[in-house]
């Protein structure tokens, strides 16, 4: 073993300061026993040795001013192989996944923490004045003082937490590593997420600011990097890949970043002199870095070197990473430790074997499940299995790593985009076990009683979300044997506790695999009717079947990130832009094209490649053209409402284009903004319109028969009202001019005349749009909306809040403080709604924004830059929401060209 640092090693049973050469480094014999472990902070050193014994050290500061260390002191505590020092506790971790805690400060008597943690642990860590240990179902429980957040409680504890308590947030993540700074946690998920909270005032969260967090957020930057470990020193953090790439970042003062540099960095960024050197194991001390090359050998450090701990023969600081002169070259280097102002490397030099840290996160596997199948009715086995079927499904960890796609390190993948999870396997994995019904019925218990009350409802990330996955799937197999009834009631109850963000995102997730998401929806409506088929036996079956249907609306709500599979190939529309509504009918009546694949459209003499945005303004066109027909297919009121016209003398297919029209631009998720009512799109779904309805085409009329209904007996005989109809409707009821409105049949006469106007008064209409509408959205899919959803997915939303495009703005080519974006915000300030709406037709095709974008509106601002750029206009990418905007010199400039730009982008090119 090699130590280089403030304290002398050479002699490990009588630790002392290190007298001799400041930056030397010595070579430790290989007599049993041997140091093992290592940790350190400015205040106590703390290590282990290969016969499970340990050992600490604490700093002394005496009157004269001078700082040594004290005596070595050893802990009562056997067949420890881990150890984790802080200024006020050291950790002890035992080979059995005992731990036992040790106040440095006094006494050297070691506490157990076993009865207020009772599971079998992993990992141990210490900050300064904070604790973090890991349970071998990946979940991380803190305590200490948590005066900068550190401990990542939900919602913040106390300033000082005295036991161990579960973080909240990360209940759902199964975690592999947790780490600890002076005053700030790390923790890292078994799929590569990197989770921080707790002091952020140097940027060691690599959060992009300087803001403390007291609850665990997920790094952004690192996402998708395939993080393999993590480290952190007091105020910086370090962390490395599987491909062997270092990231740094938080305080660099002293150079512990490696950058070259002694600034701050406020997100994690590459280590370019490491770059390519396959680093396989990196170490934080208090202000330095370590980093060991594979397949060299060779150890590199950076950072604070007043004590000789970079091992470079300096004891000068350095921000770059140099080699550890290590007095030979030597290539048996296993295990490299940083802490405080000391380094450590291990060697292999020993045959003893290596005592390892406990085992990993427990999952399910295939040979679990075989085990339980063939032994669950022997009455030992049963009682094996029922602890590990508890261990198991009551621990969102567990079962978060027992299904992750490990196909080429899929899993590593996790985002909004990916699951990580194997959902092949997940559905095989959980029938199987339904072919055992004693097995089935013990899984449906836990989940319902133990995992169901442990979820968080904020999980943290896509990794905390995953476990919905399995609780879908488990329910439709317990659905399908006739079994979860019960536990339906629970999931329910899970999936209403998740905000509407996160229920987006998974969703999200779900809509990309259509064949999983079908089966949420089917899983929900089965136990839906099962709860409703029992209405009329016990009352409480009405709440169940609330909130299952509850659900069902919630998901439906959600659906925005529907996507249909839109057949390869593509329709090609070719119109003229004044032409549009001719040309399109003509089309449509021409030839039977195949509308299940894309619709692709050109301008005639117009250049834009479609790739969404030409069609997206085709039917904003289309939208507009088709009100100012000559035919009147639609008869638009004083309050811009759109119904059927009912003269069809001298039309005859053109409701039923009208309707494959609207049904193309639902399936290829454009927007069609014909002013229709609500009515429209109940009637779509099977929904019989109300007087509500009314009020928002004909309100006077609906006012009058609102009154009608409040009447006193004597005033509904004077208004001498009957069942009769006007010159253009029909009678409401047969020989309806001879049946008066009174009192008693008033209501059905209000029913009849809403009746009369949705559905007799344009039943050849209608009918005609429908069949066109399942024409042009041959996907069914559709049908899982509420009416009101429907119609903001074909109509889109209106932007009120234009603050959100500017928040949600994203750059390329330079930032939000260019000069030009600056001067481009004002300019856009000053616009009246309609040159707003107008900016965004010019922008994106259309004037609305469609459903599935506007929980997140972000436009693009490219920066490019000519050498004249007055001579340019700005210019849209429609298809990606992408201004391209020119480095015009002054905001009169940019004003005026802007404004051209936008009033006159009646084509494209």
């Amino acid at each position: 073993m090699f130590s280089w640092g403030e304290i002398n090693f050479a002699k490990p049973n009588d630790l002392a300061d290190k007298r001799d050469s400041a930056n030397a480094i010595q070579f430790i014999p290989t007599t049993k026993p041997i140091i093992t472990s290592f940790s350190a902070t400015n205040s106590t050193v703390a290590f282990t040795k290969s016969d499970g014994t340990s050992y600490f050290l604490r700093r002394q500061r005496h009157q004269d001013g001078n700082v040594t260390f004290g005596e070595t002191k050893s802990v009562k505590c056997k067949h420890v192989v881990a150890a984790s020092s802080g200024d006020s506790s050291l950790l002890l971790l035992s080979r059995d996944g005992t731990v036992v805690s040790v106040d440095p400060s006094a006494s050297a008597i070691p506490r157990s923490l076993q009865n207020l943690i009772r599971k079998r642990l992993i990992q141990v860590a210490c900050g300064d004045q904070h604790s973090i240990v890991l349970t071998e179902d990946g979940q991380a429980l803190t305590w200490g003082s948590n005066a900068r957040g550190q401990l990542g409680l939900t919602p913040p504890e106390t300033s000082v937490v005295r036991s161990p308590t579960p973080v909240e947030a990360l209940s759902g993540v199964p975690l592999v590593q947790v780490t600890a700074g002076g005053a700030h946690t790390l923790a890292l998920s078994i799929s590569g997420t990197v989770f921080g909270w707790g002091q952020n005032d140097a940027g060691q969260l690599g959060l992009g600011d300087m803001t403390d967090r007291s609850t665990p957020v997920t790094v952004e930057c690192l996402n998708l990097k395939k993080i393999s470990s993590i480290s952190c020193g007091e105020r910086h953090t370090a962390v490395l890949t599987k491909g062997g790439v270092v990231f740094t970042f938080g305080s660099g003062g002293c150079g512990q970043l490696g950058h070259n540099s002694l600034l701050n960095e406020l997100t994690p960024r590459v280590v370019a002199e490491l770059w390519g050197a396959a680093v396989t194991q990196i170490s934080c001390g208090s202000n330095h870095t370590m980093a060991l090359v594979g397949p060299t050998k060779k150890i590199y450090s950076f950072g604070r070197g007043e004590e000789g701990q970079l091992g470079n023969g300096l004891t000068t600081d350095c921000s770059v990473p140099l080699p550890v002169l290590l007095p030979h070259d030597d290539q048996s280097i296993q295990r490299i430790f940083a802490g405080g102002n000391q380094s450590f490397a291990l060697c292999s030099l020993s045959q003893e074997p290596e005592k390892t840290l406990p085992g990993i996160i427990t999952a399910l596997d295939q040979d679990t499940i075989n085990f339980w199948l063939s032994k669950c009715q022997n009455a030992k086995s049963w009682r094996k299995i029922r602890k590990q079927i508890k261990d198991i499904f009551s621990s969102t960890s567990s079962l978060n790593a027992s299904f992750l796609d490990r196909s080429v390190d899929k899993h590593y993948r996790t985002s909004p985009m990916c699951s990580g999870l194997d959902l092949v396997l997940v559905s095989t994995a959980l029938a199987k076990l339904a072919t055992k019904d004693k097995v089935l019925q013990e899984v449906e218990t836990v989940v319902r009683d133990c995992l169901l009350p442990s979820l968080s409802r904020q999980p943290v990330g896509v990794e905390g979300l995953r476990v919905y996955y399995m609780l879908v799937e488990l329910l439709q197999v317990l659905v399908r044997d006739n079994h979860g009834e019960k536990l339906s009631v629970g999931v329910a109850d899970a999936f209403l506790s998740l905000d509407q963000d996160r229920l987006e995102v998974l969703v999200g997730l779900w809509s990309r695999t259509p064949p999983f998401f079908r089966s949420a929806v089917e899983t929900f409506c089965n136990v839906s009717r099962k709860h409703l088929s029992s209405l009329d036996v016990e009352n409480k079956e009405r709440l169940f079947f609330m909130k299952t249907a509850k659900v069902l609306q919630r998901l439906h709500s959600v659906s925005v990130y529907w996507q249909v599979n839109l057949q390869p190939g593509g329709i090609q529309f070719t119109v003229n832009r004044g032409t549009v509504q001719q040309d399109t009918f003509q089309l449509l009546r021409e030839s039977s094209h195949d509308l299940k694949s894309k619709l692709m459209v050109k301008f005639n003499e117009e250049y834009g490649f479609d790739d969404g945005g030409v069609t997206m303004e085709f039917f904003h066109l289309l939208a507009k053209q088709l009100q100012k027909a000559e035919l009147q297919i639609l008869e638009v009121n004083e309050h811009g409402v759109a119904w059927f016209s009912k003269n069809v003398a001298q039309l005859t297919d053109e409701f039923y284009l009208l309707g494959t029209l609207c049904g193309m631009a639902l399936y290829n998720q454009s927007l069609m903004n014909i002013p229709f009512p609500l009515a429209l799109f109940k009637k779509l779904l099977g929904v019989k319109p109300s007087l509500d309805d009314l009020m928002e085409l004909s309100p006077t009329v609906a006012q009058s028969l609102e009154e009608l209904l409040e009447y006193e007996e004597e005033a509904v005989e004077d208004l001498l009202l009957d069942f009769g109809g006007d010159a253009e409707d029909l009678d409401l009821l047969p020989n309806g001019q001879s049946i008066p409105v009174t009192k008693v049949n008033r209501q059905k006469y209000v029913d009849l005349h809403v009746d009369m106007v949705f559905s007799h008064s344009v039943a050849y209409q209608f009918r005609e749009f429908e069949r066109g509408f399942l024409r042009g959205c041959p996907s069914p899919a559709w049908r899982m909306f509420l009416p009101d959803q429907l119609m903001t997915l074909l109509k889109g939303e209106e932007i009120f809040n234009w603050d959100d495009l500017r928040q949600n703005a994203k750059y390329i080519g330079g930032t939000s403080n260019n000069e030009v974006v600056k001067n481009f915000w004002i300019v856009f300030a000053e616009f009246s709604v309609e040159q707003k709406k107008d900016f965004l037709k010019f922008l994106t095709g259309t004037d609305r924004i469609p459903k599935v974008r506007s929980s997140a509106i972000t436009i693009i601002i490219k920066l490019p830059c000519y050498p004249q750029p007055e001579l340019y206009y700005p210019m849209a990418e429609t298809c990606f929401w992408t201004l391209n905007l020119p480095n015009y010199s002054n905001i009169q400039t940019l004003r005026q060209k802007l404004l051209h730009a936008v009033e006159c982008c009646d084509v494209f090119g």
